[in-house]
């Protein structure tokens, strides 16, 4: 659960003195799940500056953006989703997500298509 988390993220973010990416990164994720837009935009971006190519930080943050009502900024984000996986579709990645919150996942994955996301 998210809400829960997000303490346990914020701690073990706090103890490490450079975090790996990953964990940044799920930080953003359970942020963006518990409707924490801003500061999942926050911790999407820092993994994306730690991890250039990361895909998923891209996801995280471009969903996170469109989630927020920040639209320009999320088909920015989007483009940095092509450049790293020019096939990228959204359908394809709502069928592999791990997330057993299918709700949740298809909240993010409408807001993807919302960035200019291809199906």
């Amino acid at each position: 659960e998210p809400e829960e988390a997000i303490p346990l993220f914020r701690e073990a973010l706090r103890l490490s003195p450079i975090p790996p990416s990953m964990h940044i990164r799920l930080f953003a994720i359970a942020l963006r799940d518990s409707g924490q837009y801003e500061e999942a935009i926050t911790q999407a971006k820092r993994a994306t500056e730690q991890g250039p190519n990361d895909l998923v930080a891209w996801v995280v943050l471009t969903s996170s953006y469109s989630l927020a009502g920040r639209e320009e900024e999320a088909r920015s984000a989007a483009k940095e989703i092509l450049r790293i996986n020019p096939k990228f579709s959204v359908e394809r990645y709502q069928k592999v997500s791990p997330q057993k919150d299918r709700a949740a996942v298809k909240r993010y994955c409408g807001a993807l298509r919302k960035a200019g996301l291809p199906d």
